[in-house]
């Protein structure tokens, strides 16, 4: 489940847009293009957002456990509503906004380079 937050988040990054995020969780989970309305797509971020912020008791954990092993599911509110989570705790912004991200530094040459390590590796004469 994890690796789907994670890819969900990626998704995110990619696109910058909770709309376009959220509407594509709703259309894998297999929503008809014709009910993606504007009051469908409020209501399923309410529930949502509804879904993460609940702290559920351990009677409550089992039924929310049980009522998701449906094999074919794929936890499209439960990923949603993190999905949501993460926006609004601010970390997406942070990370966005972000304008030193660390990026591995090339090492100075203390050499001169080859015309073919400048280069880089090159198909026709690397064989």
């Amino acid at each position: 489940m994890m690796s789907r937050f994670t890819a969900d988040r990626a998704a995110m990054l990619a696109c910058q847009d909770i709309d376009v995020a959220t509407t594509t969780l709703m259309k894998l989970a297999g929503l008809p293009d014709e009910y993606l309305t504007t009051a469908v797509i409020e209501d399923f971020l309410v529930q949502a957002r509804e879904f993460a912020s609940n702290n559920f008791d351990s009677v409550d954990k089992v039924t929310k456990i049980l009522s998701y092993t449906e094999s074919g599911l794929s936890w499209v509110v439960m990923r949603a509503g993190e999905l949501l989570k993460w926006v609004d705790s601010g970390e997406y912004d942070n990370l966005i906004q972000q304008t030193n991200l660390k990026t591995p530094e090339e090492p100075e040459a203390k050499e001169e380079k080859t015309p073919e390590e400048k280069e880089g590796w090159n198909f026709l004469t690397s064989w």
